[in-house]
């Protein structure tokens, strides 16, 4: 055997290696996309949950309140005072939200919806 053919069967080899390394690691990165995409939806799944529950005891509160007021006024006055509240609160907190430049969501920072552009 001369040191030609070592060489290519060295090489041969060394590409053999090169392509299973490629493979295992591109494996290997689809997996952990994978995780982190389950991670993912496990945390948006629990936001989304915990909204739906603050969103019931929100209308619970707001129904309390109404027939709190109903009792010292006409009731739709006291529909309209509500109604009224929630929708001063909603837009402040829409502001606050919209104004912001940017945002901090599971780590990653987002632009926020007006279009801003960070600097």
């Amino acid at each position: 055997m001369s040191a030609e053919d070592s060489t290519v069967g060295a090489v041969r080899a060394l590409l053999v290696h090169g392509e299973r390394l490629a493979r295992a690691e591109a494996d290997l990165a689809l997996s952990r996309a994978r995780d982190l995409a389950l991670a993912g939806g496990r945390s948006a799944a629990g936001v989304v949950a915990g909204a739906a529950c603050l969103l019931i005891a929100l209308v619970f509160i707001l129904g309390a309140v109404f027939f709190a007021l109903a009792q010292e006024m006409a009731p739709w006055r006291a529909a309209l005072l509500v109604a009224a509240v929630s929708a001063l609160i909603g837009s402040f907190c829409l502001t606050i939200s919209l104004r912001r430049k940017s945002s901090t969501v599971f780590g990653t920072e987002t632009k926020s919806l007006i279009g801003v552009s960070g600097t």
